[in-house]
C-alpha cells in the first residue's frame, strides 16, 4: 500500500453516481478514526512530460472525495497494473458487492460487466472464437481445443461471484438491454419503478415508445404502475383517465376491517432489516474468532518467522469494524422506517406490492425463497383468510 498525491489521480466516467450525503458522512468518519480501507488505483502509462507517476481511480470515489473535503493532499492507495477493460471490470465488481444499488443500476452494472467480460474472454461470447464458444456454452469441444482450458460463460462466472443463480444474472442483463436509454433516465429518480423487478420486466417487454408513454402515465398520475398502464391500454393518452380493475384486497382494507396496513408494512421491512443485522452479527462473531486464531498463531514458534500474520490480523479487524458499521447503519435505517414509512405508504399499495413480489418469486425463482419466508407467508395468509370470513359473517 502507498500514499499517493490526490492531484495525480484521474477520475473517468463512472456507472455509480456520487452521493454527497455519503461523502459527508464518510468524511466525519475519516476525521474521527481514519481511513479503514485504502482506495484502489491503476498506474497510468507515463507521459513524456510527467515527472511523477499518475493514476486512474478504480475503486473508492466516495473515500477520495471525503479526503478532498477534509483538505488532504495525499491518500492511502493500493496501486495495480491493469488494462482499461480490467480496470472497469474491477470498478463494477466493487459496486455490485458493496454499493446499495437499485435494480435498474444493478442491471446496468451487470450489462456492462457482460460486455467487458466477453471483451477480455472473447471465446465465451456467442459467435466468438470457433470451437471455443461451443465449450463455453455447453457444447462439444473440437479436437484442436479439446485439452485447452476455457473460462466459464459470463452468466456462470458472475453468478458464482455474486452467489446467485444464472437466471438472476440473465434477467438483469435482459432488463438493461431492453429498456431504452431515454426510459432509464426518466425512471432513475422514480424508485417505485427503478427498484422493482416486476415494473422493470414490464417495461422490458414493451417497445421504446411504449416504455416512455407508460412511465409518463405513472409520473403524471394517470396510472398507478407500469403494469396498470399496460392493463388499461391507455398508454400516453392524456385525455383519458387511466383506471385499473377493482382490487379486492384494497376494497377489503377500505371497509370496516382495519388491518393497520401502514404499520404492518413497516413491521415487515423492519423484520427484513433485523435479519440483515443478525447476518452481520454472525459475520462479526466469525471474524473475531478468526482474529483470535490468527493472533494466537502469530506468537506460535511453529510459524516460520518470515510469515507476516500481523497484516492479516489487521485485515480481519478492519473487516469486523466494517461489519459493525453496517449493523449500525441498518439499525439507523430501521429507526427511520419506523418513524417515517407509515406516513408515506398507501396501505393497499403496500400490501399489494408485498403480495406481487412474493407471487413472482414463487412462480419464477421459487427455489430461492427461504423456507422461513414460506412458512411466514403461509401463516399470515391463513390468518388473513380466517379474518376475511369472520368479517363477512359479521356483515351479513
Amino acid at each position: 500500500m502507498n500514499t499517493i498525491p490526490i492531484a495525480n489521480i484521474a477520475i473517468h466516467t463512472r456507472l455509480r453516481k456520487l452521493q454527497p450525503e455519503s461523502v459527508l458522512s464518510l468524511s466525519a468518519s475519516v476525521q474521527e478514526i481514519g481511513l479503514l480501507q485504502p482506495i484502489t488505483v491503476a498506474l497510468m502509462l507515463k507521459e513524456t512530460d510527467q515527472t511523477e507517476p499518475h493514476y486512474t481511480l478504480i475503486a473508492g470515489l466516495h473515500r477520495l472525495e471525503a479526503y478532498k473535503m477534509l483538505g488532504k493532499t495525499e491518500i492511502p492507495a493500493i496501486v495495480i497494473t491493469a488494462t482499461m477493460a480490467e480496470q472497469r471490470l474491477m470498478e463494477i465488481d466493487e459496486n455490485l458487492e458493496r454499493a446499495e444499488l437499485t435494480h435498474l443500476e444493478r442491471a446496468e452494472h451487470l450489462s456492462e460487466r457482460k460486455r467487458l467480460y466477453e471483451e477480455i474472454h472473447p471465446e465465451t461470447r456467442h459467435g466468438g472464437t470457433p470451437g471455443a464458444v461451443g465449450i463455453a456454452c455447453g457444447g462439444k469441444a473440437s479436437k484442436d481445443v479439446k485439452n485447452t482450458f476455457l473460462p466459464p460463460s459470463f452468466s456462470k462466472a458472475t453468478a458464482q461471484r455474486l452467489n446467485c443463480s444464472e437466471s438472476t444474472i440473465q434477467k438483469a442483463v435482459h432488463r438493461a438491454t431492453h429498456i431504452s436509454p431515454e426510459t432509464k433516465e426518466i425512471i432513475r429518480d422514480m424508485p417505485a419503478i427503478a427498484n422493482s423487478t416486476i415494473e422493470l420486466d414490464a417495461l422490458a417487454s414493451m417497445t421504446a415508445n411504449e416504455q416512455v408513454k407508460a412511465v409518463e402515465a405513472v409520473k403524471s398520475g394517470q396510472a398507478k404502475s407500469v403494469r396498470a398502464s399496460t392493463a388499461s391500454g391507455q398508454q400516453g393518452k392524456p385525455d383519458t383517465v387511466m383506471t385499473t380493475k377493482p382490487d379486492p384486497v384494497e376494497q377489503l382494507l377500505s371497509g370496516k376491517i382495519d388491518w393497520e396496513g401502514k404499520a404492518k408494512h413497516a413491521e415487515d421491512l423492519v423484520r427484513i432489516q433485523e435479519g440483515h443485522i443478525l447476518t452481520y452479527k454472525r459475520e462479526i462473531t466469525k471474524l473475531r474468532g478468526k482474529i483470535k486464531e490468527l493472533g494466537s498463531l502469530s506468537s506460535s514458534p511453529v510459524i516460520p518467522p518470515q510469515t507476516d500474520l500481523t497484516a492479516e490480523v489487521e485485515g480481519w479487524k478492519r473487516r469486523a469494524l466494517e461489519a459493525e458499521e453496517q449493523c449500525i447503519n441498518l439499525e439507523h435505517r430501521i429507526g427511520e422506517m419506523e418513524a417515517n414509512l407509515p406516513d408515506q405508504c398507501d396501505r393497499g399499495a403496500a400490501l399489494r406490492a408485498v403480495i406481487d413480489e412474493f407471487e413472482t418469486a414463487l412462480h419464477t425463482n421459487f427455489g430461492e425463497v427461504y423456507k422461513e419466508t414460506l412458512e411466514w407467508f403461509e401463516s399470515r395468509f391463513t390468518n388473513l383468510v380466517f379474518a376475511i370470513k369472520k368479517a363477512k359473517n359479521q356483515q351479513q
